[in-house]
């Protein structure tokens, strides 16, 4: 009995590993691609870190304007130029695209699927590495605004940086 008990709780969990997980953080790299799952029942919110300065994707609709298309659109996608979210939701059962989002000079690509199991929100991070004069990766990334803050302070004191 205990066997049939472990099987199916280990059965439960290993279902559950392969399902999306509502809310997620995943890196972004260039020359690789990151898959969003959506629904057409529930919205998703992609959340970069730097604004977006442009999205490529094809046959979305932008807004939630009412088109005298034909055919109804993939995709409806709610952004804004300059922020850093982006919403998403599929307009048909079956969605199977690519968006591909600016940020900056740098196009990173993402496949759009349909699931039962929609990712809500996801969080994306930069995933290359930070690199430093002489190409060095920069082992803790970019500084924060507080470190920034706090190297001014320090050069202010020592006349000798400044």
């Amino acid at each position: 009995m205990k066997i049939i008990t472990a099987a199916a709780i280990l059965g439960v969990l290993l279902a559950s590993a392969n399902a999306a997980q509502p809310i997620a953080k995943t890196k972004l790299r260039t020359g690789s691609v990151a898959t969003v799952e959506v629904d057409t029942s529930h919205v998703t919110t992609l959340s970069f870190p730097a604004p977006v300065t442009a999205l490529w994707t094809a046959d979305a609709a932008y807004d939630s304007t009412p088109t005298r298309r034909k055919n109804l659109p993939t995709l409806a996608i709610d952004w804004q130029k300059g922020s850093s979210n982006v919403t998403l939701r599929a307009v048909l059962p079956a969605v199977d695209t690519n968006l591909n989002v600016g940020l900056g000079k740098d196009v990173y690509v993402l496949r759009v699927i349909t699931s039962q199991h929609p990712q809500f929100a996801v969080h994306f991070l930069f995933g290359d590495p930070v690199t430093g004069a002489g190409g060095a990766a920069l082992a803790g990334g970019l500084p924060t605004i507080e470190e920034q803050k706090a190297m001014m302070m320090t050069a202010e004191r020592w006349p000798v940086l400044q």
